[in-house]
Order: C-alpha cells, then structure tokens, then sequence
C-alpha cells in the first residue's frame, strides 16, 4: 500500500482531486451532430431532411454509441409528431396536395422506414443497442395509441403494424433471435401485448409454411419464444402497455379463447416444420404441463404424441406423459398403451438420462388398483430380469418400483415366496 497511513476521507479528497483535474469528459462530435440535427427538426419542419441523415446511422455495423445517440434522437423526434398528428395514414398523395398534406405523408412514409430500421437494429451485436431499439418500438406503439380516437377500444392499426415488423424480425430466417426473444419477455407481461403478438406470430408462421419458407433459423427462433411463453393465469391478466396513464385502466377486451386459438396456431403449425432430435427433447419436456393445458383443442396434438411415443428410446419415454396425459384428462382412446409402456421397459432404459422422471411416470400410471394382476406381474417379471443386468446406481430405485408393486397388489405377494410353485432346476 502506497500510503498505509492515509485515512479513508484523505483518499476520497485524493480522488476527487484527480477526477476534477481529469475534466469532464469529451462527448463524440457524431453523437453531438445527431442531438443538434434532432434539435433542428423538433424546432423546425423545414430541417425534416435531417432525418434522413439520422436514419444513416440505423445500421447493424454502426458503433453503439453513434447508433444509440440516433436511435434517442427519432424516439424524440417521432414522439412529437405522433402527438402533433403529423403521422396521418389517412393521407392520400394527389396532384393538388396542401403543403400540411405533402408533410404529412412524407413523415408518415419515413415512420415506416423508422419502423423497420429498428427492427433489424434489434438484432445489434451490441445488446444495449437491442435492448434500446425494442425498448423504443413499444414507447411509439404506446405513444400512437394514446394519440388516437380508438383508445378506448382496442389497438388502431399503426400499432398492430409496429407489432407486425417486430414479430417478423424476432423470427427471423438469417439471425438468431434468443437474445431478442430475452429482452421481450418483460413486455409480454402485458397482456395486451402477449395477446397482439401471439395472433402476429400465427399469421407469420402460417405465411411462411405456405410460402415453403422455414429454415432451421426460423424454426429455432420459434421454438425459442413457445418455450419462454408463460401462458399461466391469462384469464386474469389486467396488466397493460397501452393504458390511460391518469387512471391506469384499459377498455381492452381481452379474449382468453382468442388467446388460446393463437397459442395453438403457433404450435401446431411449428410442429409441421421439420425439427431436428434436440429440438424434438425440448418440445416433448414442455409439452404436458406447459402446452397441452393452455390449447384450445388438445387432442389436436394426438398424431405428434403418438408418432413420438412410437420413436422408441428417449423419445418415447418423453412423450409418455403427454400421451397419459391425453387418455386421462381428454378422452383419447389408445388401447395399446400398457403394451407400448411394457416394451419400453428394455436394458437401455437404465442407461438413459431420463430414467428417474420415466420410473416416476410408470409409478403412476401401474398405481391404479383396478389393473389386472396379471399385467402388473408381467412388469414385476420384466423389471426383475433388467436388474440381472442393470448398473449397480439404477437397481434400487427398480427394487423400490417393484416393492411398491407388490404392496398395492398383495395378490402378488406369491411371486416372492409360493410353497406351491415348482422348483426350477
């Protein structure tokens, strides 16, 4: 230590000496240029061209700190004009415009370009700039809707387009989108914009099944935002983006069926896209308590769960439950299940990752007391053979399965100790 005598408050002096002769520090000459060029343009429509040199810098190559300056700037600038009502989609070009008219459907038509250019700055190698550039979507989306006539009611069309671009950035076919599907997640909170963006994404990934364009990209990032989608309690959702900022409430008729219709969209036509073996896992871990519940037709999902269940190995043990879970709570019919569940029940089961939640699943669906006992015994002789061979760490959770068996069917006691049996030599 330089001065091991020196006090705390002497050290601070010290610092703050050093801080003050360091001076303020210098500000970038671009980033100054951009907040005089916005200043310009708030002061006077006449400096609207300066717009366009800001757009300039709404590029992914573009430095962080020049592109967030830019990015703060057409926030303020576009703000304001959605206030003034100088964004106006009403406005038609014809050969006798006033010059309030021609202003109007230029600013409308660069709000456009504004739009779009945020959403590819979104996926910004810098995750400020990201965050800045979705953070400042949802202010114009809100600022639209307080300044329209419809607030009262629903979302106008302005804000459902901004929704649109967003959503179609997210699921994007070139770049991965999970740092952008992180960022989002605070404002799916709102209900009105889970709601509005479930029915986007619907319609995106119905158009691009159509059009045969899906990649791998594109289904990734879908299966990415499904996963992180909380669906829980939205019947009483009231949180809301676009809200009266004086009392806090919302005329916005929240549909819960609307909802779910587009929650099952979503993943039934996600599911026709080809997925590969690690996407296949993920879907099948989610899919009994996170998906099935929240669909408006579960059974719609029979054909995906049963083609799974007969894959064999890993896959077949993860769609166990879901499969369970449809012949328990939805009335499917699938006679053959305890004969599928019997041939899963192979040595390679004990060498498996999800052995544990397997052995769970099988516990429950072998616990009803209505079973016939010969099929239960059928399991205990299949167990009892796998343990000759199984690794030394899985025999006694298979000795505990097959106790707890035995004692919900005392008939079955005999298979441990029958005087009457014939020796086997």
């Amino acid at each position: 230590r330089k001065y091991p005598d020196q006090s705390e408050e002497d050290k601070a002096k010290n610092k703050l000496i050093k801080l003050q002769k360091k001076g303020p520090k210098a500000e970038n000459p671009a980033v100054l240029e951009i907040r005089t060029k916005a200043s310009a343009v708030v002061e006077n429509r006449k400096n609207a061209n300066n717009i366009l040199e800001i757009m300039s810098h709404l590029e992914q190559t573009e430095p962080a700190v020049t592109a967030s300056a830019a990015i703060t700037a057409l926030k303020r600038i576009f703000s304001l004009a959605i206030e003034k009502h100088e964004i106006d989609d009403g406005v038609k070009e014809t050969k006798k415009m006033s010059a309030d008219d021609q202003y109007k459907l230029w600013m409308t038509a660069r709000f456009g370009e504004v739009v779009k250019k945020l959403c590819t700055m979104m996926h910004h190698p810098k995750g400020t700039i990201s965050s800045l550039s979705i953070t400042t979507l949802m202010s114009l989306i809100n600022v639209t809707w307080m300044n329209t006539d419809t607030r009262s009611t629903d979302w106008g069309s302005r804000e459902k387009d901004c929704l649109y671009s967003l959503a179609l950035s997210t699921l994007s076919t070139k770049h991965s989108s999970k740092g952008v599907i992180t960022r989002l997640q605070e404002y799916l909170l709102y209900t009105d914009v889970k709601f509005h963006i479930l029915k986007q994404f619907s319609k995106i990934i119905g158009i691009a099944l159509k059009g045969e364009k899906t990649n791998a990209v594109f289904t990734e990032n879908v299966l990415a935002f499904l996963e992180t989608l909380s669906m829980e309690k939205i019947e009483s959702g009231n949180t809301f983006l676009c809200k009266d900022i004086s009392t806090g409430s919302s005329n916005f008729k929240f549909d819960p069926m609307e909802m779910k219709k587009s929650f099952s969209n979503c993943w039934i036509q996600i599911l026709k896209c080809r997925i590969n073996f690690d996407q296949y896992k993920r879907v099948l871990l989610i899919l009994d308590a996170s998906v099935l519940p929240h669909l408006a037709k579960p059974l719609l999902m029979t054909d995906f769960l049963l083609s799974a269940y007969n894959v064999g190995g890993s896959i077949s043990l993860l769609a166990l439950s879901g499969v369970f879970t449809l012949i328990t709570k939805y009335n499917l019919e699938y006679p053959e299940f305890y004969t599928k569940l019997y041939q899963l029940f192979t040595p390679e089961l004990l060498h498996v990752k999800y052995k544990a939640r397997f052995f769970h699943l099988a516990d429950i669906f072998l616990s009803s007391s209505h079973l016939p006992a010969y099929l239960v015994a059928a399991f205990i002789k299949r167990l009892s053979r796998l343990c000759l061979t199984a690794p030394s760490t899985a025999i006694p959770m298979v000795i505990r399965f097959i106790h707890n068996l035995i004692h919900r069917h005392p008939s079955l006691i005999k298979m441990l100790d029958n005087e009457d049996a014939t020796p086997v030599e």
